[in-house]
């Protein structure tokens, strides 16, 4: 089964009509739209589930139950009271058969708000055979001729089951099928693989239900006797127990799945306290780091002070003081003085009138004295300004290393600070897993009463269904009896006819369904083993589905050979996503399988679309694993950003018609589709 096109119109971020092409080729059969992050890919991927089953999935961008699905620009530009569609058509080969699936939605917008109101959604679905003419479309609510009501939803659950499109419509950033139970993935797995038809009917037929082809047969016939009367009445209260015991088992896998879960959520819960001691010790060397970081901040601190304190002056003064002796410099009177001799040295000289020589100063020398007073200190300044030229080369070498030592110190403080602020962190994070308060006892005991509880529930079922299984052969054995007492008549006769066939195709039923469904799960479990190790070049761990129908990861090398294996639980998120991928891929490739072995067995082979497969994953192990997906798939439709089409290498699958590539401009809402 492939998609051959998609045409969607005033979808979401797409205005007007925009169609895209597959890829049906089986050796090319990869088709890759690429794009940035919010330009549209994702809108895409939901057209098909929207054109499919009239519903979206919540993103991080748009909640299901809040979309309109109409195009934002279309919607701007409606008047009040004014109304237009939006349309998803998907073209579908399966065969020699070609389906369009077309669904339509129109909206009104009712108020000045960029706002609209659903009025209402139709589907229709036409089909052609080999080179014959379309045939009529047909309504899924208004069917014309033989069809019934609701016959185009049968036909995309038939060939597109709603509970499978987590398989085929791959989410690489929200798939997870934690949440589904374990009946629904076996019942998803037996539909994949064509045994769901068998299992219905089976139970269609007998299956000890009240309502089968059998039990209404058996109650067409007529008796008279007491002997008759007394029989049909055994058989009417045996079946009421096996009713009765029917819902208890529905009622205890309920209850067996919430234990279940309770109990692999404890484990979690414990697995990831295990560790707490060392949290702590870890908590501690953080806390100790952290105060060593602040005893440094303050020494840093308390140096840069000093450093300032001692030369900091110096430094912004400096230039000060060499601008002042190059003002000094150009007075011109540098040398003019005489050296150790000031003005009030020679006051003292006129005043006893006697020169340092013996002469005595008269009138002549007086007056020389008082002209060379104007030439000395402090009346010239010339010798200070070599008093100022030496002080000035002390400071510089005193601040020569004082910028280079205070940014060491300033750089050194810096580090304390941003390691103090990262050790910070990290002790806060781990204290959000320790809790003193904390009864790990406690915790553990409830993970063992949910066991024993899951314990109790599946002996009620395996009580039950051994109660079934002997009830039914005592159903059996009044039936036969019953027979013995039944009128003699031709439409007795004609009916035990029937029943006999019944009871004959019921059997061939039930022998080919074991035959199918008793080896699958082996079956799968070495392929999932086999493709784990080769897509993730994985040694150190295994993976296996569990009696839960979940894929568990198991160490390889861990505990003794009769111990239980040690499963890993604490799941990085590339590994869920791992984990994932091979549970589809090995799904796929087992229904490649089967199909092979089988034309006729009634599996699916469905296309398979992936919404950002890669983004979880680094460039190696998307490599590993893009290189599986054509070889399970019939055909593959990848939305991808760029970086991880190249590290797919995807593109020896693909044609270059088949390469598109999501357009948008920066302030606009709508994308645009090209080819290339």
């Amino acid at each position: 089964m492939k998609f051959r096109k998609i045409t969607i119109s005033n979808f979401m971020r797409y205005r007007g009509e925009n169609t895209l092409e597959f890829s049906c080729d089986p050796k090319y059969n990869v088709t890759v739209i690429m794009g940035d992050n919010t330009f549209g890919k994702t809108t895409l991927a939901q057209a098909f589930r929207w054109g499919l089953y009239g519903e979206i999935i919540d993103t991080r961008y748009v909640k299901s139950k809040d979309a309109i699905l109409l195009n934002k620009d279309v919607l701007a530009e409606l008047p009040m009271g004014g109304g237009e569609s939006v349309s998803v058509e998907l073209e579908v080969e399966e065969k020699e058969v070609i389906y369009r699936f077309w669904r339509q939605a129109r909206y009104m917008r009712e108020t000045n708000k960029i706002n609209a109101r659903l009025v209402d959604e139709s589907l229709k679905m036409r089909r052609k055979v080999g080179q014959e003419c379309w045939g009529d479309w047909i309504d899924n609510d208004k069917p014309t001729g033989k069809e019934e009501k609701g016959c185009v939803e049968d036909n995309i659950k038939m060939m597109f089951p709603k509970e499978l499109s987590n398989y085929f419509f791959f989410d690489g950033e929200r798939w997870s099928d934690e949440k589904k139970t374990n009946k629904e993935i076996k019942d998803s797995i037996g539909t994949l693989m064509g045994i769901t038809p068998l299992v219905k009917m089976k139970e269609h037929l007998w299956d000890g239900n009240r309502r089968s082809v059998i039990r209404d047969l058996e109650a067409r016939i007529t008796g008279s006797s007491s002997k008759y009367t007394e029989l049909r009445n055994k058989i009417a209260n045996r079946e009421n127990d096996i009713e009765i015991w029917k819902n208890q088992i529905t009622e205890a896998e309920k209850s067996a799945e919430d234990y279940r879960r309770k109990v692999q959520e404890k484990k979690e819960w414990l697995n990831s306290h295990k560790k707490v001691g060392e949290y702590q010790k870890d908590c501690e060397n953080y806390e100790n780091s952290i105060k060593r970081q602040n005893k440094l901040m303050e020494d840093y601190y308390g140096e840069i002070v000093k450093s300032f304190s001692r030369n900091g002056y110096k430094y912004f003064a400096a230039p000060l003081l060499e601008q002042i002796v190059d003002l000094l410099k150009g007075v011109s009177l540098e040398g003019k003085d005489i050296p150790d001799v000031s003005a009030s040295t020679l006051d003292y000289l006129i005043k006893h009138g006697t020169c340092l020589c013996g002469c005595e100063i008269g009138k002549k020398e007086q007056a020389y004295m008082d002209e060379l007073k104007k030439m000395i200190y402090p009346n010239v300044i010339g010798s200070y300004v070599g008093q100022y030229q030496t002080k000035l080369e002390e400071w510089k070498t005193d601040t020569r290393d004082f910028v280079e030592n205070l940014k060491e110190k300033a750089d050194k403080l810096e580090g304390a600070k941003l390691q103090i602020e990262e050790d910070t962190y990290e002790k806060e994070r781990l204290e959000k897993f320790i809790d003193g308060r904390l009864n790990f006892a406690a915790e553990r005991r409830k993970m063992e009463a949910n066991e024993e509880n899951e314990r109790r529930a599946l002996e009620t079922i395996r009580k039950c269904e051994l109660n079934i299984k002997e009830t039914e052969e005592q159903i059996r054995g009044l039936q036969a009896e019953l027979g013995k007492e039944t009128a003699n008549t031709e439409k007795n006769k004609k009916i035990q006819k029937m029943i006999a066939y019944a009871r004959a195709l019921h059997d061939k039923t039930l022998k080919r369904l074991n035959k199918q469904q008793e080896p699958l799960i082996d079956e799968l479990n070495a392929i999932i083993r086999q493709r784990f190790e080769t897509m993730f070049r994985e040694k150190e761990k295994y993976a296996q589905m569990g009696e839960d129908y979940k894929l568990h990861l198991y160490y390889c090398n861990m505990g003794e050979e009769d111990q239980e294996p040690v499963e890993e639980l604490a799941l990085s998120e590339g590994e869920i996503i791992a984990r994932n991928f091979v549970f589809i891929v090995s799904i796929l490739e087992l229904a490649q399988v089967k199909k092979q072995e089988d034309a006729d067995s009634g599996v699916l082979n469905l296309p398979l679309l992936l919404d950002g497969p890669f983004s979880k994953l680094g460039d190696v192990n998307t490599g590993m694993i893009a290189q599986v997906l054509p070889k399970v798939a019939e055909q593959v439709i990848v939305f991808t950003l760029d970086k991880d089409w190249e590290a797919s290498e995807l593109e020896k699958y693909t044609l270059p018609e088949y390469r598109y590539r999501v357009k948008k401009e920066p302030d606009a809402n709508s994308a645009a589709l090209e080819k290339g």
